[in-house]
């Protein structure tokens, strides 16, 4: 693992520091593909370097110097499929026993593979630095090469091979020979195999073989770093590569590392500035097409690697950019300037390989960033994003105490799979439970916990990125109690008292109830209240004087508690309500009809019944209510119907909304002596008894949850009266 460090800009190389392992960011950056973080913690990265890449189709064969791939154990060569990682063999017998550094594929599907290995199938089979692969196992290319193989091109049913070997199959070669399905064959020209030092890299075009290194001379011919065999001799590209810029001569040898056969030209990248001798000036990088050229202003460091693709030309290696622009190791150019891959690559490394094909770009290399995110040893870039459309329609069911399913419409086409996130509220926080394949529509979430909410989102993905969220669904594991419904006051309504009474539907089982209120909008945070458990059967719950204010919003649940055996249910949904912000207007009272009742008895005692017409405001229906008359007081609780029973058996109230008149109607019923007392508390005496009509003055109040709405003047009646006996 490496360590990644901090930059540090100093004044001279400012703007050609690499940043991105410190999180620069820059346009393009979300064109990297994000799934090759370290394996360590679920990425899809490679513990390893990687030096060599080669696509056929939709297969990415990737090779270095690792031994996993995103978390797999794999020999030094793995197949990447566009989703997952794929070894070559069996988990028994894959891959080869040290490094990869060429990988090339036929038409056929076979897979070359050169590099520092002797053995390939974890040392079942001998392989002496080159093997092939058909796709089911392994094989050796006859007595294989004396020493590393370093490139490899297919041309029909030749492979090309170049490397440090001076030998293969037993022939002389030196550093460059063709295998042809059967033997080995070297390059000969007037007697002079190959060429007298190391071979980097090797294109094809048409019949001619290019190959580029650290040689000075091909097939006898002073040709310093790259050369041409057209298939029956050696040739030179004019003097060559050079070191420094000399006209007419190349005093410095400069090395070819790369090749690429591009729609104008050969391309070459190495350790150079200078081609043709060094007459002509060539940062690192040259094209020949009958004539040596310098692709735009070059670059500002080694290129190690090259990809052709259509009218581009990627570029990778150890440099910082080009003229004056950060590139950070990797760079394109359309044949008229150099463009930036985002942020390019970082993390102490450099690139090693690159593949193009279509829209994509397959870079590996000893980085571990690419485009300021984690990307170990191999990234993708893509040239355009296409990103999956959103599932959609996701729902859940609870099928058990410990499942849920889930279902939802699949709205891609292009997807690699989905990603099914679970939370425990709405707002998160979110896990990711599982992935799925493409076209999937359904997913069982197992290994629940009993009588629980679970929240789901799901999103699809591909090599580009992730599709937006679908909508959330949720559902409860069974196991516990039906949840209550609330059912006063009505959710979204406003209220007139402080106190109201909540009600709500019974739970058939319940062991009782708990009531928890909160003072956000969603039933969220820390409750303002919770309840102690009510008894079995309760259906409503009177909230207590001064913990609501007037001109604020509340939500409420309530929960109904199992036994132990049944599990307590989930919380009901949360209900709101609002306390109006001021009292109800003072009773009007329209009418009052009253009569006495004067009954012989050791004390005078006399009652009272009657109805009121008022304008109470709002509604006051669900109410726990008191009326007086004078100091006589009768409490009644009204239900959601305005309908009340007296908590002692003295009678009922009544309320009836007029909705012509726009007033509530309270009818009072009293049962003999309901409002009962000596008749003085009436203001009646011995002295005006007997008298047709009396004017008495009494206050007439009701007070509701807590609140008292009184008349606005006292009750002025005149008392008609039956005497029932005589009056002492």
């Amino acid at each position: 693992m490496k360590t990644k460090n901090m930059c540090s800009l100093t004044i001279l190389v400012a703007l050609l520091v690499v940043c991105a392992a410190a999180g620069y960011a820059a346009a393009g950056d979300e064109k990297w593909d994000a799934r090759f973080s370290d394996p360590q913690f679920g990425g899809l990265g490679l513990d390893g370097e990687v030096y060599a890449v080669a696509v056929h189709g939709s297969d990415v064969y990737v090779g270095g110097y690792f031994s996993t791939v995103g978390g797999v154990p794999a020999n030094n060569i793995a197949r990447w499929d566009g989703n997952a990682w794929n070894i070559l063999g069996t988990p028994e017998a894959n891959g080869v026993d040290a490094e990869v550094y060429a990988i090339v594929v036929d038409a056929s599907g076979n897979v070359y593979v050169g590099g520092n290995f002797f053995t390939v199938a974890n040392s079942t089979k001998a392989a002496n630095y080159v093997a092939k692969w058909d796709g089911s196992q392994w094989s050796a290319l006859g007595g294989g090469a004396d020493y590393t193989v370093r490139a490899l091109a297919i041309s029909g049913t030749d492979l090309y091979v170049g490397g440090e070997f001076t030998t293969a199959g037993g022939k002389a070669v030196n550093y460059i020979a063709k295998w042809d399905g059967n033997q080995w064959w070297p390059l000969i020209r007037l007697g002079n195999a190959g060429v007298d030092a190391y071979v980097y890299a090797i294109a094809i075009s048409g019949s001619d073989v290019y190959a580029a290194g650290s040689f000075w001379t091909a097939g006898g011919l002073t040709s310093p770093g790259i050369a041409k065999w057209d298939g029956m001799t050696w040739s030179t590209l004019v003097r060559s590569l050079c070191s420094s810029l000399s006209a007419g001569n190349c005093y410095s040898q400069g090395y070819g590392y790369s090749l690429a056969v591009g729609s104008d030209g050969i391309y070459v990248g190495g350790d150079f500035t200078a081609v043709n001798g060094g007459g002509v000036a060539a940062q690192y990088i040259a094209k020949w097409n009958g004539a040596w050229s310098q692709p735009g202003v070059g670059l500002s460091g080694v290129v190690q690697a090259l990809a052709a693709s259509g009218s581009q030309l990627y570029a990778g290696g150890k440099f910082t950019g080009f003229g004056s622009t950060i590139a950070n190791n990797i760079a394109v150019y359309d044949g008229s300037g150099w463009s930036t891959l985002g942020s390019g690559v970082a993390g102490d490394g450099e690139v090693k390989a690159i593949a193009a094909n279509g829209n994509k770009v397959y870079v590996g290399g000893t980085f571990t960033n690419a485009g300021g995110k984690a990307s170990y040893y191999f990234g993708i870039w893509s040239l355009s994003l296409d990103l999956p459309n959103s599932p959609s329609a996701l729902g859940a069911s609870a099928v058990s105490d410990s499942q849920i399913n889930l279902s939802w419409t699949d709205n891609a086409g292009n997807e690699t799979g989905f990603k099914i996130e679970r939370a425990l509220a709405a707002t998160g926080p979110w896990v990711e439970v599982a992935t799925v394949t493409a076209n999937s529509q359904s997913y069982s979430d197992t290994a629940l916990g009993a009588c629980t909410t679970y929240y789901y989102r799901v999103r699809a993905y591909n090599g580009d990125g992730d599709s937006d969220y679908s909508n959330i669904a949720n559902a409860t594991t069974t196991g516990c109690l039906s949840a209550p419904n609330p059912t006063a006051p009505g959710c979204g309504t406003t209220v007139s008292a402080t106190s109201p009474t909540l009600s709500w539907t019974e739970v058939a089982g319940a062991n009782g109830y708990i009531v928890r209120i909160f003072a956000t909008p969603d039933c969220s945070g820390a409750p303002i209240l919770t309840s102690s458990q009510l008894p079995a059967g309760t259906t409503s719950y009177a909230v207590q004087s001064g913990l609501l204010s007037r001109g604020q919003t509340y939500t409420w649940q309530v929960q109904a508690k199992g036994d132990g055996v049944t599990l307590d249910s989930s919380w009901s949904s949360c209900c709101s309500f609002t306390i109006a912000t001021s009292s109800a207007k003072p009773l009007a009272l329209a009418q009052v009809q009253v009569k006495l009742d004067f009954t012989k008895t050791s004390a005078d005692s006399c009652s009272l019944k009657g109805t009121l017409n008022m304008d109470a405001g709002v509604n006051l229906a669900g109410s726990t209510a008191t009326l007086s008359v004078g100091s006589i007081q009768v409490p009644f609780v009204l239900d959601g119907k305005g309908r009340g029973k007296s908590t002692s058996p003295v009678g009922s109230l009544s309320l009836a909304y007029s909705k012509g008149k726009e007033v509530w109607t309270l009818t009072a019923k009293l049962t003999k002596g309901a409002f009962q007392g000596p008749c003085a508390e009436y203001g009646l005496t011995n002295a005006n008894i007997k008298k047709p009509g009396i004017t008495v003055q009494l206050p007439v109040t009701l007070s509701v949850g807590g609140e008292t709405f009184a008349t606005d003047k006292s009750l002025v009646y005149t008392a008609k009266y039956k005497r029932t006996g005589t009056a002492k």
